[in-house]
């Protein structure tokens, strides 16, 4: 499979939900918007068929589904909620991951 689609599992188009979960700073809610923690890599024909959904609808198509594109949307549905929180939590798991299995230590 070509995972070559970003997905922003929080919505882009929803960014204002963000913002009235988390406060009302555009310029913050876009930086999670776009953070690590909110992105993975799976084929175009899913990034459209997830379009616009909330994490919940996305969790829900993800759990009917029958293959597996991306490990790290795995764990990034393993979350009960996708705010602000999670987010930057999730990526900051992900680089400690990386790093763990990297000779890059800072």
């Amino acid at each position: 499979t070509q995972n070559n689609s970003v997905e922003h599992l929080h919505p882009q188009k929803h960014v204002n939900q963000l913002a009235v979960i988390e406060g009302s700073d555009f310029d913050d809610t876009k930086k999670v918007l776009d953070y690590f923690g909110n992105l993975c890599l799976i084929s175009q024909g899913s990034n459209s068929r997830y379009s616009d959904f909330n994490f919940e609808a996305k969790k829900m198509q993800f759990r009917s589904g029958t293959s597996v594109e991306s490990l790290k949307q795995v764990l990034m549905f393993e979350y009960s909620e996708w705010t602000s929180k999670e987010i930057k939590e999730h990526g900051g798991k992900m680089i400690a991951l990386l790093r763990e299995n990297s000779e890059i230590k800072n």
